[in-house]
């Protein structure tokens, strides 16, 4: 698999066996970024990824450093939805990749921890194979 054919790569990331995140790999604009539900910074994890990429790069072209610039950290979107609670990071992680894949940027203008239960919801209806577009974005 080649990731640099494509314009994003999202990456779960769970911390400790006990939270959920996503780190968003922009690829086009060579950055990393962090998205916590619990507004963690991840630094370790972007650091990690964007050596990767650039190790990545050189295993898929004989070795070859990465041409122009590095994979460097972005900050999260700045009204990024936040949980008010312990249980509902993988809710969250769903939900930002879900609005990612569809081009709308994660926001408290977008959805809210009032909204977490349509998430799941949504969640659950695509795992069973019976998921449509979702009602939050229709407004979008």
């Amino acid at each position: 698999m080649d990731l640099f054919a494509y314009k994003k790569v999202l990456v779960p990331i769970n911390r400790d066996r006990t939270h959920w995140a996503l780190a968003v790999i922009d690829v086009e604009a060579r950055t990393v970024a962090f998205l916590d539900s619990l507004r963690g910074r991840g630094g370790d994890v972007v650091e990690a990824l964007c050596k990767y990429m650039s190790d990545e790069w050189a295993d898929k072209h004989q070795g070859q450093p990465l041409p122009g610039e590095p994979f460097t950290g972005a900050p999260a979107p700045p009204l990024l939805p936040i949980q008010r609670n312990g249980v509902d990071c993988g809710a969250f992680l769903c939900a930002f990749c879900e609005l990612l894949v569809r081009g709308v940027e994660p926001t408290e203008d977008v959805f809210t921890q009032e909204n977490i239960g349509y998430w799941r919801q949504r969640i659950l209806l695509t795992c069973l194979g019976q998921g449509g577009a979702p009602r939050v974005l229709d407004t979008v």
